[in-house]
């Protein structure tokens, strides 16, 4: 199977290509030899990688991964024989893909209204903070989607937390955890998008 890993000063992120019926072995496999706190998830890919390649799917994993554990997990041996058709396997994964995108366009516009209206109820930030939903903030909580504070606390770089305002994390952190165990239970079907946003 395809895959890169892509390296970042805090985080690394493995992105691959693999069947649907592959990814619950891919998943398990990641946690037992590049485990992070909170558990490595794998997520359908909604850009392409820093290689300008797309991938299918994409998980945020320890930063010691390297090419022989990933050669171990993703040779081809390891693929499971496939017991559905093949269409079925790909409407199955567009759907969920589909699902994904919805939610994480509903996401941003809720997360971008919030964010103008703590601008216009806060005065400003303390001196040498940012402001709870700055831009690299609001990037790690689409990737990571944490719905309480354990896992804001263990999916969100410390570096990103400790430079936050404090007034504004305690006054509006509740508010947006909330809206992501909201989203995380919605049908997708019934998230309000106007037509034309979704890119």
């Amino acid at each position: 199977m395809k895959y890169f890993i892509e390296a970042h000063s805090r985080v690394t992120y493995v992105a691959f290509n693999a069947r649907k019926a592959q990814i619950s072995r891919i998943e398990a496999e990641l946690n037992r030899i590049a485990p992070i706190h909170g558990g490595v998830k794998v997520w359908p890919s909604m850009r392409p990688a820093t290689n300008g390649e797309q991938y299918s799917y994409y998980a945020r994993v320890a930063n010691s991964i390297d090419c022989t554990v990933c050669d171990e997990i993703f040779e081809e041996r390891k693929i499971e024989p496939n017991f559905h058709s093949d269409s079925n396997a790909d409407m199955s994964a567009r759907l969920f893909q589909y699902e994904r995108i919805i939610k994480t366009q509903y996401l941003k516009i809720q997360l971008s209204e919030l964010k103008s209206r703590i601008l216009v109820e806060c005065e400003g930030v303390e001196l040498g903070k940012l402001p709870i939903l700055n831009d690299e903030m609001m990037e790690a909580l689409l990737i990571e989607r944490p719905t309480n504070k354990a896992e804001f606390c263990s999916s969100i770089p410390e570096s990103l937390r400790t430079c936050t305002d404090t007034s504004q994390a305690k006054k509006y952190l509740d508010e947006i955890l909330e809206l992501f165990r909201f989203v995380k239970e919605i049908d997708p079907l019934d998230v309000d998008i106007e037509p034309g946003i979704i890119h």
